[in-house]
């Protein structure tokens, strides 16, 4: 018998068959094809890169320059240095706090992960002031 302040609460952990926290495998509601997909996911080998974090390139301490996502519509960049090319533009952002013109410009980003994957962003923006 597992000792009670070694066992796992209901909730605590991810279900094995969908992956989501909040209950587990015996009450899971997720469809097949949902199971399938996060077990292809969970056996997956290449593993990805999801962010980059850069602090020594004129940034406050503790301040992300950057944020790599595989998911994002635009790559917004705060560091001037990271573009071998970069034009004027200008454009607004809206956030879930509101909409401000905090877009200055926009061109090509170079810049290396932590892992040496060399990355390189075509229409990547340049938003100095956002936080």
């Amino acid at each position: 018998m597992i000792e009670p302040s070694k066992r796992i609460r209901e909730g605590t952990e991810p279900c094995y068959k969908c992956g989501i926290v909040g209950h587990w495998y015996n009450t899971c509601r997720a469809s097949n094809a949902i199971a399938a997909t996060y077990k292809r996911y969970t056996e997956s080998k290449e593993k990805e890169t999801y962010y980059l974090e850069e602090t020594n390139n004129g940034m406050y301490r503790g301040e992300i320059e950057c944020l790599v996502d595989s998911g994002t519509t635009h790559t917004i960049l705060r560091n001037k240095l990271l573009f071998g090319e970069i034009n004027d533009y200008k454009s607004s952002m809206t956030t879930m706090i509101g909409s401000s013109n905090l877009i200055i410009g926009r061109g090509t980003a170079n810049f290396l992960l932590p892992n040496g994957t060399k990355m390189t962003i075509k229409e990547a923006l340049y938003a100095p002031k956002t936080n």
